[in-house]
């Protein structure tokens, strides 16, 4: 039986920390054509699977949907680096999720995960909403961290394995699960 991703939650937009990019950065969002683009990112990101066109246009449609108009890419040095999205869902149309949140090898370690991920949860807020989540895998430590880091908790109500992975995700970091209620 496959388990299903972690999920973390932001409650509170309002607490965002600014945007701020360092020198050589730049954000931008999607442009007509720029697919090809976010593949690219995805696929040489090396952690979320094999990307194609066919397998973005699937991402674009259906009950769990990346928005396009929501697609951020960080580009440094005149190139792009990251990128993250809003994705959509039927069944919680007031709850978005920080999606795809991917940073190439080479640009990992400098912040570029945090700014994207900053630069979608404006992008959401200004869209008027007030919270988000996010899925990711429990091996993904250094990503955990990140999101830790911007407010995101432990979901530990979805699924029943939940707060046994969590408590084991805790471990692997040295954290101690004193903001959570973990069983």
């Amino acid at each position: 039986m496959r388990l299903p991703q972690l999920r973390m939650i932001s409650m509170n937009f309002a607490k965002l920390s600014p945007l701020s990019l360092p020198p050589g950065a730049e954000i931008r969002t999607y442009a007509h054509g720029d697919e090809a683009l976010w593949v690219k990112l995805l696929d040489e990101n090396g952690e979320l699977g094999r990307w194609n066109i066919e397998r973005a246009e699937r991402a674009f449609t259906g009950p769990q949907r990346v928005l396009r108009e929501s697609l951020h890419f960080l580009w440094y040095d005149g190139a792009p680096v990251a990128t993250a999205c809003v994705q959509r869902h039927d069944k919680w149309p007031d709850l978005p999720e920080l999606g795809w949140v991917a940073v190439l090898p080479s640009h990992r370690g400098r912040g570029f995960g945090r700014i994207i991920s900053l630069a979608v949860m404006h992008f959401m807020r200004r869209h008027g909403y007030e919270r988000c989540f996010l899925r990711t895998s429990d091996r993904r430590l250094p990503a955990i961290r990140l999101y830790r880091k911007l407010g995101f908790t432990p979901d530990l109500e979805s699924h029943p394995t939940f707060p046994r992975r969590w408590n084991a995700v805790f471990q692997k970091l040295n954290e101690r699960s004193s903001d959570t209620t973990l069983a």
